[in-house]
């Protein structure tokens, strides 16, 4: 599998962390327990970086091959 190829697949689950993250704060709003709410900001933490990862990931598998594209030079592998 060429880079390129991976581009899709890491747009894909940067939009699944992205869903995921929208129904977290949809329940942080409704919900009361302090307990609760304090384990759903711990998980929107942990998946904020996540998602950043993957959108650039995204990003950088897509344009691998570009010479042109030289803006994620520190990335190359």
């Amino acid at each position: 599998m060429k880079l390129a190829e991976m581009s899709p697949l890491y747009e894909d689950s940067a939009r699944r962390i992205q869903v995921r993250m929208e129904e977290l704060r949809l329940r942080l709003r409704t919900t009361e327990d302090p307990d609760s709410v304090r384990c759903l900001r711990q998980r929107l933490t942990e998946l904020q970086p996540m998602l950043r990862q993957c959108r650039q990931l995204a990003q950088l598998t897509a344009h691998y091959y570009d010479r042109s594209d030289r803006h994620h030079d520190a990335s190359r592998l």
